[in-house]
């Protein structure tokens, strides 16, 4: 039976694969900018993700070419500030993302222009993805959350430039993340960065050509799920715990005396992973249940 997917003002969405969720972005006029209702619904549309025991994996990108999210609805943000309306921001922050912890993985495939709440959307991508990606310039092996790059992308925080600040939680992730004075310089400064710069190093795992960006990101979540769900969702949250428990020992000792490993470790998945190397047959996985 086909999956019922829900419906949404600010996105579509789609299965390129079985297990994969895409969901674009789709407010190209506006370069992908979010009205303030988008934070919700999305947040719902992640929420739904985490809970659909079919589905693996999640690729967000933008409509177009131009952009993959400039941040907030200026226009509206300013008839807020004039009518003395609050904005309303859900748990999960903006776009449902950039103070989401969840349960299953979220590659981001960025075609164009992120800023602001764009980029604060990627900045929560250091918390955990069970993938270890190598990047060659570099010669490093990265842990995260996965974000590829079009070679046109572009990246900035220019909050200082219109009087407000990054409040969805970007400034302490990008600080973990990139390190103190290269948030300060992005931050600071509200200057806009290429895809290739060697300040955004650690937030990217791969810059690839337009036409290659949709596919690279695809075959990412082919690969993560072709992995046992069960190990994905576990080793996520042991990656994350590390960050949110402030200590890696501390965050060891949350991981493995947590409930859901105790699940994990009974679960069909655990056995059938041996199973399958002990056998030399190809693994069959069953839905994660965690």
């Amino acid at each position: 039976m086909p999956l019922d997917l829900p419906k949404s003002p600010y996105a579509v969405l789609s299965l390129p694969h079985p297990q994969t969720l895409l969901l674009t972005l789709s407010r190209p006029q506006a370069l992908n900018s979010l009205p303030s209702a988008a934070h919700h619904d999305l947040a719902s549309i992640f929420a739904w993700y985490d809970a659909e025991p079919s589905l693996r994996c999640c690729i967000i990108t933008g409509a177009g070419d131009k952009a993959f999210c400039a941040g907030a609805d200026l226009k509206e943000w300013l008839d807020q500030v004039e009518g003395g309306v609050r904005r309303d921001m859900p748990q999960e922050g903006f776009g449902g993302l950039s103070r989401r912890q969840g349960k299953k993985p979220v590659v981001a495939a960025v075609n164009g222009v992120a800023m602001g709440g764009g980029m604060e959307m990627l900045a929560n991508w250091y918390e955990g993805l069970p993938l270890c990606v190598y990047k060659a310039d570099i010669g490093m092996f990265t842990y995260s959350d996965i974000v590829i790059a079009a070679q046109h992308a572009t990246f900035a925080l220019p909050e200082v430039k219109r009087g407000v600040i990054a409040l969805a939680g970007a400034l302490p992730r990008l600080t973990h993340t990139l390190g103190l004075q290269h948030t300060s310089f992005l931050a600071l400064t509200g200057r806009t960065l290429p895809a290739d710069s060697p300040l955004l190093r650690p937030l990217i795992a791969q810059v690839v050509p337009a036409s290659k960006l949709l596919p690279t990101a695809l075959g990412i979540a082919k690969e993560i799920c072709g992995n046992s769900p069960d190990s994905v969702i576990v080793t996520r949250m042991g990656i994350r715990s590390a960050w949110e428990a402030g200590g890696v020992e501390e965050g060891t000792v949350k991981v493995m005396g947590g409930e859901t490993y105790g699940r994990l470790v009974e679960g069909e998945n655990h056995r059938e992973g041996l199973r399958a190397f002990k056998e030399k047959r190809r693994v069959r996985w069953v839905d994660s249940k965690l």
